[in-house]
């Protein structure tokens, strides 16, 4: 898969700011709760900075990354008024993070991201986010989305978001939301969602040598000793 090309919607910035992050405060809350204290974090689809600098004051270090050429200045203009040390906001495809070790982080998070990529984005993003963070905490919609109030404010955002944004919203729902995502990308997640383990498998090396299959296998602390690893390999 090709890296994406750095890319702007209409809202990106300070529209999204003043129109959608007041109503993400109570998932922001939950994320800061889960992401827990002193951790290295890094948050993708990142967009206005919000989050990352909600954690700041909590963590050893975030960074931020977004597609977004506006949401990224957008970001670092909040950051140098905030005055965090330890938030960095990069331009990138969270999908092709290639410069970044295996297991760099603690945390890595994802918010209300997946479901606004191309269909084909987003099991690559969620392996690369699984490959760099030892835990992965996403969060999107779910599926069925409710018919309540909430869940119609959340379709009227998306069509506003236009035709393109709607289409990967449409698209994440019909095949299944962060549950099917999940498997698709080799992770295993709890009934809340939280990452479980994860696995990798390819061929050993090109040409003669691939029919020679490599796996390896990753399982988070809290889950050792339940049959994660077995699981995932029987997959």
């Amino acid at each position: 898969m090709n890296t994406r090309n750095p890319k702007n919607m209409w809202a990106d910035g300070w529209p999204y700011a003043r129109l959608v992050d007041p109503l993400l405060a109570g998932l922001r809350g939950f994320v800061l709760k889960d992401v827990g204290e002193n951790a290295t974090v890094v948050d993708v689809c990142a967009g206005t900075g919000r989050l990352a600098l909600e954690l700041a004051p909590r963590s050893a270090s975030v960074l931020g990354v977004d597609l977004s050429p506006r949401m990224v200045a957008y970001a670092e203009a909040q950051r140098l008024r905030s005055a965090a040390s330890n938030v960095t906001f990069r331009l990138g495809d969270a999908a092709h993070l290639n410069d970044l070790a295996d297991g760099a982080f603690d945390v890595g998070t994802i918010v209300l991201g997946l479901h606004e990529m191309p269909a084909a984005t987003r099991v690559p993003v969620l392996r690369e986010l699984a490959r760099i963070a030892r835990r992965v905490l996403a969060v999107d919609f779910a599926v069925p989305m409710p018919w309540n109030i909430a869940g119609l404010r959340n379709r009227f955002l998306e069509v506003a978001g236009g035709p393109e944004h709607f289409a990967g919203f449409r698209d994440y729902t019909r095949r299944g939301g962060l549950q099917t995502l999940a498997g698709e990308a080799g992770l295993i997640v709890d009934d809340e969602g939280t990452l479980l383990g994860s696995a990798k498998m390819g061929p050993n090396r090109p040409g003669r040598g691939g029919h020679i299959g490599t796996a390896s296998f990753m399982v988070g602390t809290a889950a050792r000793g339940q049959g994660v690893g077995r699981a995932l390999a029987e997959d």
